[in-house]
């Protein structure tokens, strides 16, 4: 399903479209023609669905503060609507109802009231940029050249030392610092060879040579964030704390390999694979015939692997005596489960050395965004240049115990994972079961090898 902006009407197959009428035949009227006053009806209650505006993503140049600027204004004040939010009511949405005769004088009348509840809504949008417009310009009061503070450096150079030029230099911009990580993230965040089949996985009998073709992980984590006033319900994630989803994939070394970072915490995981899919032409979208292993709030569809729903799946479900896995599924998703499992404990690393992403200062949401990112970044770079760290040591280890990170929102056997149609991504039924095929594959060959390593 999808959201046409310019009828402001819901987008579907014939077959959704029929099988809802069915329920609820009175929703016909809004197949071809949305609601009248959408737009104002947007500005009034927009605020408490995720847009996705501030999304970034590590394939980004870091942007200037005037471009931060700009963008953060224009997500604050957005008047689009792009999602449709519920409301409860005492009658179902069929029930008869007395018919009204129509009056123009009433209907003038709520239109000028919706114009006057929108422009109320407006005015207090302006008032909390401008109390924010004192520290814009203490950030930028900060900004100044530090190339002549660093012109001297030469030769290799520790931690320690980095750390030492870093509290050398006098009011060091912490803008700078953010783009150069970023930057760093730019050359350190990137994809493995998809051709190679990772050491981690050849290595393995648990895992080779059934998931020989898999070339990472993808999840979703909630990281701390500070939302303006106006936005608060849309970062207010399922544990009511606000935060920003962040979604990442890794290789089976505990690199990151993609962060996609911004989005609202009430997004579903879905929603922001789908729009890192559609906005970012660098998304290292695996070839044909490869994939990501995914959890169930991802689709199961051509280059992400999903679990099956329904059945045991975390691995602690499947620890203890008599707790092994019964049937080819169960297999499937055990293995699954513990291959997956290295993005789980990439996120437990990150948010131990980094405590910044628990518990956020009230930067700009621009900035907000680009601390997960950054700190990636450092996570790649001492795995490639620290061979003894005693944190990658410890969450190395598979039966490492996590917090709760396992993804943002759905969890085996919830809800179905959100689609969004758009002409970038094919959700036709005969492409989605072209993973279906590749999982039942996979599920049957392993049982059979299981059940005759067993027997032997």
């Amino acid at each position: 399903m999808g959201w046409e902006p310019k009828t402001c009407t819901v987008t579907a197959t014939d077959e959704v479209w029929d099988a809802y009428l069915k329920k609820y035949p009175n929703a016909k009227r809004y197949r071809k023609k949305g609601l009248p006053h959408y737009d104002m009806l947007g500005e009034i209650f927009n605020n408490t669905t995720a847009t996705g505006g501030m999304s970034y993503a590590s394939t980004q140049p870091p942007p200037t503060s005037v471009e931060e600027r700009q963008q953060e204004r224009h997500f604050i004040e957005e008047e689009e609507v792009t999602g449709i939010r519920r409301r409860a009511t005492s009658a179902p949405p069929d029930a008869p109802r007395p018919k009204e005769k129509k009056n123009k004088g009433a209907n003038s009348a709520m239109e000028h009231v919706m114009e006057q509840l929108a422009k109320s809504i407006a005015a207090k949008t302006e008032a909390s940029l401008v109390r924010s417009e004192s520290m814009r310009k203490y950030i930028d009061s900060r900004e100044k050249r530090i190339n002549e503070e660093t012109s001297n450096i030469t030769g290799s150079i520790n931690m320690e030392d980095c750390q030492n030029i870093l509290d050398g230099i006098p009011d060091l911009d912490d803008k700078r610092v953010l783009d150069a990580l970023c930057y760093l993230g730019n050359e350190v965040i990137k994809p493995i060879d998809f051709n190679t089949v990772q050491p981690e996985i050849q290595n393995n009998s648990k895992y080779f040579p059934w998931f020989k073709d898999c070339v990472g992980a993808i999840d979703g984590t909630h990281v701390s964030a500070v939302a303006p006033a106006l936005k608060q319900l849309a970062y207010r994630g399922r544990k009511v704390d606000v935060t920003q989803n962040v979604m990442a994939a890794c290789s089976f070394n505990m690199m990151f390999t993609y962060v996609y970072a911004g989005w609202e915490g009430t997004a579903n995981d879905s929603r922001v694979l789908q729009d890192a899919i559609r906005k970012d032409d660098s998304f290292p979208m695996p070839p044909q015939g490869k994939y990501y292993v995914v959890d169930s709030g991802y689709p199961n569809m051509p280059g992400f692997l999903a679990p099956y729903r329904g059945e045991r799946y975390h691995l602690r479900r499947f620890r203890g005596r008599g707790n092994h896995p019964r049937g080819a599924m169960e297999l499937f998703n055990y293995r699954h489960s513990s291959l997956r499992n290295v993005i789980e404990r990439c996120f437990g690393l990150l948010k131990a050395r980094f405590p910044i992403l628990k518990s956020m200062p009230p930067y700009l949401l621009g900035k907000q965004r680009r601390i997960p990112i950054a700190c990636c970044a450092i996570h790649n770079w001492i795995k490639m240049h620290s061979i003894d760290d005693r944190m990658f040591d410890q969450y190395s280890i598979d039966a490492t115990p996590l917090e709760d990170i396992e993804g943002t929102q759905n969890q085996q056997g919830g809800d179905e994972p959100e689609i969004y149609q758009t002409p970038e991504i094919n959700f036709s039924q005969a492409y989605m079961a072209q993973m279906e095929n590749v999982r039942d594959d996979i599920a049957g060959q392993m049982w059979l090898a299981y059940n005759n390593n067993n027997r032997a």
